[in-house]
């Protein structure tokens, strides 16, 4: 317990050290768009990770794809596919692929729209029981 009031103490320290000298703490579009540029950053880098044959062909990264031929191809998916998960992510990943074709593009499109929501995400405040945080 007296680790958390030490840790709370030099928090609020540091809030009112901010507020005196008159600093200002960057704002939510601000960080949303330092977030985005170091997950483009990052995603830039790995560039050829994202077109590497090997993860398309033997790993993970083309289950999706695999999973909707199989559906394509009329399997039941618990029996002929020992497929165990749930299914809504089946009826997702079905409906966009009806709707943007099959392939890695709409993947990589949908990568997109996953980095863009987790970095509208990780610029909301967390807020810890007992903290004053957002208050």
């Amino acid at each position: 317990m007296r680790l958390l009031e030490f840790v709370d103490s030099r928090l609020a320290s540091v809030r009112v050290s901010m507020i005196e000298e008159g600093r200002h703490a960057p704002g939510m579009l601000t960080k949303f768009v330092v977030i985005l540029l170091s997950f483009c950053a990052l995603d830039l880098l790995s560039w050829p990770i994202f077109f590497s044959y090997f993860l398309w062909v033997f790993a993970d990264r083309s289950n999706l794809l695999n999973l909707d031929y199989l559906l394509a191809q009329h399997l039941r998916l618990g029996v002929d596919a020992f497929y165990s998960y749930g299914l809504l992510p089946v009826f997702i990943q079905h409906l966009l692929f009806a709707v943007f074709g099959r392939g890695y593009w709409p993947l990589i499109g949908c990568t997109v729209v996953v980095v863009i929501a987790l970095c509208a995400h990780c610029i909301e405040p967390v807020d810890l029981p007992g903290s004053s945080v957002g208050n």
